[in-house]
């Protein structure tokens, strides 16, 4: 039966601890469609899960072993939401190390538009959801590089209101060859909704029953949540 739309475990789903091995078993426990990590390089090269910048990341989990988690299950996706901007093609390269196809590999979170028309490969081989954030900075030709919170900031900080460039934002998200539209559900992204007949959407991070299901009836391809359980319930009672 094919799924209406799909579930991503949220690192840190259903209390465990984030950027945790434990948050990944839970996901594959409950049977969610992705498992949602944050990426990010450490001092000696090694790629580490982490949300936030330390200076030492001892004793974090690394996406080697994430990814040995992700190829042993052979069923779940894995989503690397990352962090940094240079680390995208480390991430292809590894996961093509665990035999993980681009029907389960996505990369999120900090890939530029830049990055993907100098990297056609990317796109080619990768599912991109594309951040809203990353897509508005190219449309406003805010400098490509800086952290997700600085992005959003400077986004904010030029606009009140999204609907004037929905049709820029539909034309570059299907230039770069993505396949869903990544941003989180607030005020200023609500108009962004209304692509949803057009485009794939993914909504991030969703974690109440109500919003769940206002989002579905929306015609959203993706919920990314911490209440996977929640979100599975409600799928199942769809079906």
């Amino acid at each position: 039966m094919q799924i209406p739309y799909r579930i991503t475990a949220h690192s840190g789903c259903e209390g465990t601890p984030r950027d945790s091995k434990e948050s990944i078993l839970k996901a594959l426990e409950l049977r969610a469609d992705a498992v949602e990590v944050d990426v990010r390089r450490a001092g000696d090269g090694t790629l580490v899960i982490s949300h936030d910048h330390k200076e030492s990341y001892s004793g974090m989990l690394s996406l080697q072993q994430a990814m040995e988690l992700v190829a042993e299950d052979g069923r779940i996706g894995i989503n690397c939401d990352l962090k940094e901007s240079d680390i995208a093609m480390d991430a292809l390269q590894m996961a093509q190390k665990f035999g993980i196809g681009k029907d389960r590999f996505i990369i999120s979170g900090s890939l530029s538009p830049a990055m993907l028309r100098t990297n056609a490969q990317i796109s080619k081989q990768c599912t991109i959801y594309l951040n809203l954030e990353e897509l508005m900075g190219d449309i406003l030709s805010i400098p490509p590089g800086q952290t997700e919170a600085h992005l959003w900031e400077a986004v904010h900080n030029r606009v009140q209101d999204v609907s004037a460039y929905l049709s820029d934002i539909v034309r570059i998200f299907r230039d770069l060859g993505a396949y869903a539209l990544n941003l989180p559900y607030s005020p200023l992204t609500l108009p962004c909704f209304e692509l949803a007949p057009e485009i794939p959407l993914s909504a991030w991070t969703i974690n109440e029953l109500s919003l769940m299901e206002k989002l579905v009836a929306m015609g959203v391809m993706n919920l990314t949540t911490l209440q996977v359980k929640l979100a599975m319930d409600l799928r199942e009672k769809n079906q």
